[in-house]
């Protein structure tokens, strides 16, 4: 890949070659993802990124800091002074304009020629006017900087694929066009600007009846959007299903530390010996996607939208590509299967117990196994800490975990098909060796080794442990092993005789009474 790169000459390659991109979002995981591989295997004039401020952090900041990911290390060995090309733009989805000055939003209506709107706030449980005010007017916004510019050939939306996956639509198809919204777009993001917090709230249950989460309503909302204000723009939808690590490009298991708050860190828990209960139906699918054939089918998305035109008849709708592994099904119990067998023997040196678990699709079961394995530890741990005067925090982490839990447990408990003809037929078009740079063949992806890699990932970038430990880690975790039987023993022991007396207590109750 990396000699048919260096040619520079595929259609795909031509078509970025001397382009000036803008991009929402590039300082997140699919964001940083894009820019590298603009930059390494294509050759853009200027990547024109748009950030906000951040805990006192400027947008050039925080460029910066996000340009010196390990992502960046393989360009920063074939190119010399790559950032020269980037530009930090200030601004915010969520405001009018995307928050950007006159100046810079003149500078980019005479210059961009690519716009990539990937920038959301993809939190389960944000408030709705939040979700409202970033996710859907915020790509309102984007589409109305893509009207002004003058010299616009493609303009890409980043959706999600589960966008449409509603109650109504659970264990049916989720196709690759656009669905009926809810409510006319204009006048959701006038309730969200005019609102207050409480208000939307109290009527959010109403509003996303359906819907799972804030989320997913508000990119629903957002696709209309798309559909609705397109006019004669070069436009196109991608829906990415979960995203995880990378599968090969540029490195194997890339990850940032925004990727613990999803799937990964589910992953993660399991990999400390700090999870072990986990909210799935085994004898589902889950949709998981490498980051790099998301990536992929984003740039090759752009390309196919300018050359053939795709959207600029105000009448036919975007194109939309979904990325699923839909046709490469993975059941959670193979995935299950597949991590108890890795952790083993590539535990990390940093895990604080032994690492096992147990999975149900039955909310009884989750919240009985929660208590007995999760909390009842948690605060006898967190007691101990308070008579040590240490810091207390098992308790804290439990409580999120059991929240990520529940706010994911409608993806891991219900299963959709999700139609992929459009991104089958996107790959098909590309060249021979467009193909090899652009890889997005879902098909092709081992999930043993996938899985494997994304474990070696966590390991590597969101614990920071060293290869060098693996053997102390396999003897740590054998220790563990051996500690964990004995105190289980103990632990059910106690638990059984405190059920037998709070019975008894309970008996004597009764008896006094009658």
């Amino acid at each position: 890949m990396k000699d048919a790169a260096a040619m520079g000459d595929t259609p795909v390659q031509k078509f970025y070659e001397g382009s000036v991109v803008f991009v929402t979002g590039g300082t997140g995981f699919l964001g940083k993802l894009l820019i590298e591989k603009l930059l390494r295997t294509c050759a853009p004039s200027k990547i024109y990124v748009l950030i906000r401020e951040k805990k006192e952090k400027g947008s050039k900041e925080r460029l910066s800091q996000a340009l010196k990911d390990p992502l960046f290390d393989e360009l920063r060995k074939l190119r010399v002074n790559w950032e020269e090309n980037i530009y930090a733009v200030q601004g915010d989805i969520s405001e009018i304009k995307l928050g950007i000055d006159d100046y810079d939003w003149e500078t980019l209506r005479k210059e961009v020629n690519v716009i990539f709107h990937m920038a959301a706030n993809v939190r389960f449980d944000v408030e709705l006017k939040a979700a409202l005010l970033s996710n859907t007017r915020g790509t309102r916004e984007a589409l109305r900087l893509a009207a002004d510019c003058t010299q616009l050939r493609a303009f890409v939306y980043v959706s999600t694929a589960y966008s449409h996956a509603t109650r109504d639509r659970i264990n049916g198809t989720v196709w690759e066009s656009f669905y009926d919204a809810p409510a006319p777009p204009d006048a959701i993001i006038t309730l969200a600007e005019t609102l207050s917090v409480e208000k939307l709230n109290a009527m959010t249950p109403t509003l996303i009846n359906g819907w799972p989460n804030t989320y997913t309503f508000s990119k629903a909302i957002a696709e209309e959007v798309v559909r609705t204000k397109h006019r004669d723009l070069p436009i196109c939808v991608v829906r990415p299903a979960i995203v995880t690590c990378t599968y090969r490009d540029p490195i194997p298991g890339w990850l940032d530390m925004s990727c613990a708050y999803g799937p990964s860190g589910f992953v993660l828990g399991l990999g400390l010996g700090l999870t072990h209960v986990a909210f799935f139906d085994g004898g589902l699918r889950i949709d998981i996607v490498p980051a790099d054939i998301v990536n992929s089918t984003i740039m090759a998305a752009a390309w196919e939208t300018n050359c053939k035109g795709i959207s600029k008849n105000r009448h036919q709708p975007p194109m939309i590509y979904t990325v699923s592994s839909s046709r490469n099904g993975l059941l959670f119990k193979t995935m299950e299967q597949s991590l108890h067998s890795i952790t083993k023997t590539i535990a990390s040196s940093k895990a604080i117990w032994y690492c096992f678990g147990f999975q149900t699709k039955y909310k009884v079961c989750y919240n009985l196994l929660t208590i007995f394995l999760h909390f009842i530890p948690a605060y006898i741990v967190d007691g101990v800490c308070l008579l040590l005067g240490k810091p207390r925090m098992l308790v804290k982490i439990y409580k999120k975990v059991d929240k990520l839990s529940n706010a994911l447990s409608y993806f891991s408990t219900n299963q959709w098909t999700f139609e992929d003809q459009n991104a089958q037929n996107l790959f098909k078009n590309l060249s021979p060796v467009d193909k090899q740079i652009f890889d997005m063949d879902i098909t092709a992806v081992d999930w043993e080794k996938k899985i494997r890699i994304w474990c070696l990932g966590i390991r590597k970038y969101l614990l920071k442990d060293s290869e060098k430990s693996f053997d102390y880690a396999l003897k740590r975790q054998k220790l563990l092993r051996i500690v964990h039987y004995i105190i289980s023993v103990v632990y059910i022991y106690l638990m059984w005789k405190f059920i037998n007396l709070c019975f008894d207590l309970f008996c004597t109750i009764v008896k006094i009474f009658e």
